[in-house]
């Protein structure tokens, strides 16, 4: 398999895997708060995190970094944990699919910065197909924000986020092991989070960090967050080290179809004709970019 392909069809698996953690935080937003929820699933990752660097044997490269990778790092942590902060404060009142959907802006954020910043060469053929996936996210967000009020901001403070954290994970791939990379990002993700709750603690938002002792059911949910989200992060940033940024950009909205299927199955929630229409969109525009990628090569 050459390496662009096995790039698309690592990143594909992980988008798929995502919307799992995001089923898990919508049901825990109903007892818990959301900075709460963003906190511990960083705070759960880290020692899951230790125990893969030991076993690959990578413990000692975590103290040989320079000062300019370590806050590129906690840069990577800062744009991810605002991110999953948003993006769980959304859930706390938006539908999954909806949410998502909205937060699916990502890859056209993530294919105009990377040409931005990275100076990727961003080919017409693919724009083209990204405005495919956009168009099927438009179908299902439908016609008005109207409905959702100011939680439909959150996503898109989101997808901007989370299109910075993917275009740092590109140049940290180039030097770094993706165990290194989500060790530093998780530590720095819990040490921003904890800030960032304390201030809200002050503030007239508390609501939004509300401290509560979770119980048993509310661990295991928490638990479950945090592996299926290192999961689908380890491949997602694994990705990368195999094709571009650009390239990877469409199959983000794979996610929605996942997100869709899932929403039904725990919450309930069917899909309009409009949102299978979307949906297909979605699938096709990966689909595409997968051929438009083995036709290149």
């Amino acid at each position: 398999m050459q390496r662009s392909h096995k790039g698309i069809l690592i990143f594909a698996i992980g988008t798929i895997i995502v919307p799992g953690m995001d089923a898990i935080g919508k049901i825990l937003t109903t007892t818990v708060s959301p900075v709460q929820i963003a906190f511990f699933r960083f705070l759960l990752q880290l020692p899951m995190i230790l125990l893969l660097l030991a076993w690959r044997k990578r413990l000692p490269s975590l103290l040989i970094l320079d000062a300019k990778t370590h806050f590129v790092f906690c840069l990577r942590g800062f744009f991810l944990s605002i991110a999953t902060i948003c993006f769980v404060t959304a859930l706390s009142k938006m539908q999954l699919a909806d949410a998502i959907a909205i937060f699916l802006l990502e890859p056209i954020f993530l294919t105009f910065l990377s040409s931005m910043i990275l100076r990727e060469r961003v080919g017409w053929i693919n724009i083209l197909i990204i405005m495919v996936g956009f168009s099927g996210a438009l179908v299902i967000i439908g016609p008005s924000f109207e409905d959702f009020g100011w939680y439909a901001i959150m996503p898109l403070i989101s997808a901007i986020s989370f299109a910075l954290y993917l275009l740092v994970t590109r140049f940290l791939m180039s030097t770094e092991s993706s165990f290194t990379v989500h060790f530093y990002t998780t530590f720095s993700g819990v040490i921003f989070i904890a800030i960032f709750w304390g201030i809200l603690q002050l503030s007239s938002v508390d609501y939004l960090a509300t401290i509560t002792m979770p119980n048993m059911y509310e661990c295991m949910l928490m638990l479950g967050l945090s592996i299926v989200g290192l999961l689908g992060h380890l491949l997602i940033t694994l990705a990368f080290r195999y094709t571009s940024a650009s390239t990877l950009a469409p199959l983000g909205y794979i996610e929605i179809a996942s997100a869709t299927l899932l929403g039904f199955v725990i919450f309930g929630d069917i899909p309009s004709f409009l949102s299978w229409v979307g949906i297909f969109l979605i699938i096709a525009s990966g689909l595409l970019v997968y051929l438009n990628e083995k036709r290149i090569s």
